[in-house]
């Protein structure tokens, strides 16, 4: 049943009588929109069920509410202390990060220090290390006695190194890595948008560079800095991969550790005290959150002017080839130390305080992925699920995307702001949900591969639409009317119109879906098990064994199947000129 499109009258060269443009209206819901309001609920009952389900399972019980969850959280000491010791840690790896982030991005927008494409693309190079390698690596980098840069140090200072990983300043330093290009994004479009000639009048009345930086161009750009400090909390605060390489083995208490302490290490699993845990983490978000929206509501805000000009570059002189110093000090410490730390441990085939470089052979990769071994499982469930939810989570958002950008109905908008809760939702929070849901019964998936596959697209489908909503919106409204007009039907429409012009960001998407999922421990730690391992779940594994070799040689796979998916995707986007 296709939709019945009405014109409205028109005279010669399709000029509405009347001086109106032609009107479309559909009589009737067509296919196509019943297939899209079918899958929009299938995805907000399959996210809205886990969640209903775990408010029941933890304060629900004979048919009563029942709060001892709260109680239980209360009686653990390294619950009550894991709040305010996450809180300092967080709140300083966010300054840390902002502060870094803000330094890169004036450097980069302001200044001539900036090295073309280069500098714009070191900020984004951590993002090529999933979070669970370059933990690891810095453990491996870090560690006292054994760890590579205190070797270093040893032989060039002829002392034991300094550096300790496991440690609140060196989880502060880690947590501020992947941050700090978060809040690169953030503050470099903002200087960007900045209107120069508030610069400009700034200087005109005779104020100096630094009292024109300081009273002019941060607090306009308060309310994006207040952002970024948002997204570094968000990132840091549910993130399981740092806390669980390097504060579980020094018994730093982290929440996201307590979480999983409370569903593997306790029996029967604490569900309720855990999300206990998850209802603070996600409180503490959200009040950084509103803290955020009242500083964009009442802080200065740059504008873009009427006639947007690009501001003119601070000339550093001799001081010009110092900053572009500490941006390659920057992307060679963040990168390469816990990448080659990495490398050398899985060619050498052990970790110990003395390197042996006659010993290094690929061999030793090889020899970790024996056929029928949980390192060779969990690489090829990891492999096959990105490429499933990559692919169909890809389509899925692009057709989302046009649907919602298509419609202004507000029953739309709600819908589509409850589709997008794991944008907002720690991971770890949603796979306690995810678990209670899918596990058992009544679908009884517990150690399938599908309860992977359901679970990654619920959660990252959402965040594909974060890429394909800004592209749908930009496909012309009279295409659409075109085409159906023509007799296409919404189906037809959406593959011959809108697809291929929204193929360069259903691409990222589909890049950015891969690496979300291939390099995954906030979800895989709860959902995957024995029976069906990811790779992060199986680094996690092999850490808490010290199985290091091992952790070294997935920990490769990984950042070589992010970086290769990564640079193909940008290779592929700048070599072509899309529609």
């Amino acid at each position: 049943m296709s939709s019945t499109i009405q014109m409205s009258p028109s005279g010669p060269g399709g000029i509405a009588l009347g001086g109106r443009a032609p009107r479309l209206r559909a009589r009737r819901i067509s296919p196509f929109m019943m297939f899209n309001v079918g899958l929009l609920a299938v995805f907000i009952i399959g996210l809205l069920y886990p969640i209903a389900k775990a408010l029941v399972w933890a304060f629900y019980s004979d048919g009563s509410w029942d709060l001892s969850a709260f109680g239980q959280f209360a009686a653990n000491d390294d619950a009550m202390r894991s709040v305010p010791v996450t809180l300092l840690i967080v709140g300083c790896a966010s300054l840390v990060a902002t502060t870094m982030g803000l330094v890169l991005a004036y450097l980069n927008e302001r200044t001539d220090a900036r090295m073309g494409l280069f500098t714009d693309m070191i900020p984004f190079i951590p993002l090529l290390m999933p979070s669970i390698a370059g933990a690891f690596g810095w453990v491996l980098a870090l560690s006292p006695r054994i760890g590579y840069v205190n070797q270093l140090w040893m032989a060039i200072f002829g002392t034991a190194g300094p550096f300790n990983a496991f440690s609140v300043p060196a989880l502060i330093f880690v947590y501020s890595i992947h941050g700090t290009t978060f809040a690169f994004l953030i503050i470099s479009a903002a200087l960007r948008n900045l209107d120069p000639s508030l610069e400009e009048q700034s200087r005109l009345c005779g104020a100096s560079r630094g009292r024109t930086l300081t009273r002019v161009v941060l607090p306009a750009m308060l309310p994006s800095i207040a952002a970024a400090v948002l997204l570094v909390i968000w990132t840091t605060m549910g993130g399981l991969a740092v806390p669980a390489a390097m504060a579980q083995p020094a018994g730093i208490p982290i929440m996201s550790v307590q979480i999983l302490r409370f569903l593997q290490f306790d029996y029967p699993p604490q569900y309720g005290p855990a999300l206990v845990m998850a209802f603070i983490m996600v409180g503490i978000i959200g009040a950084v959150w509103l803290a955020a929206a009242r500083i964009r509501k009442l802080g200065r805000h740059g504008t873009v002017g009427g006639k947007t000009r690009v501001a003119a570059r601070r000339s550093l002189g001799r001081w010009k080839w110092v900053a572009r110093g500490f941006i390659l000090l920057w992307a060679t410490i963040v990168v390469l130390v816990p990448l080659t730390c990495l490398a050398l441990v899985a060619l050498n085939g052990y970790w110990a305080g003395h390197l042996r470089l006659d010993n290094m052979s690929v061999a030793h990769i090889l020899s970790v992925f024996e056929p029928g071994s949980l390192n060779l499982i969990s690489l090829l469930n990891s492999v096959k699920a990105a490429l499933i939810v990559a692919t169909i989570g890809s389509v899925i958002a692009a057709i989302f995307s046009v649907f919602v950008t298509s419609r202004k109905s507000k029953l739309v908008t709600v819908a589509d702001g409850v589709m997008k809760l794991p944008t907002i939702l720690p991971g770890l929070v949603l796979a306690i949900g995810f678990v209670l849901a899918y596990a058992g019964r009544p679908f009884d998936l517990g150690g399938t591969f599908l309860i992977l596959v359901i679970a990654f697209l619920l959660e990252q489908v959402p965040k594909g639409t974060l890429t394909t909503d800004p592209i749908a919106a930009q496909v012309g409204r009279e295409l659409t009317e075109a085409s159906q007009v023509s007799g296409a039907s919404g189906f037809r429409t959406f593959w011959k119109v809108h697809f291929p012009l929204m193929l360069p960001g259903t691409i990222v998407a589909w890049a950015l879906l891969f690496v979300h999922v291939i390099g995954d421990l906030d979800t895989s730690a709860l959902v995957a098990s024995v029976h069906n391992p990811t790779i992060g779940s199986q680094m996690l594994r092999l850490g808490e064994n010290g199985d290091y070799p091992a952790v070294a040689a997935l920990a490769l796979l990984v950042v070589l199947m992010s970086t290769t998916t990564v640079t193909t995707v940008f290779v592929l986007s700048r070599g072509r000129k899309w529609a």
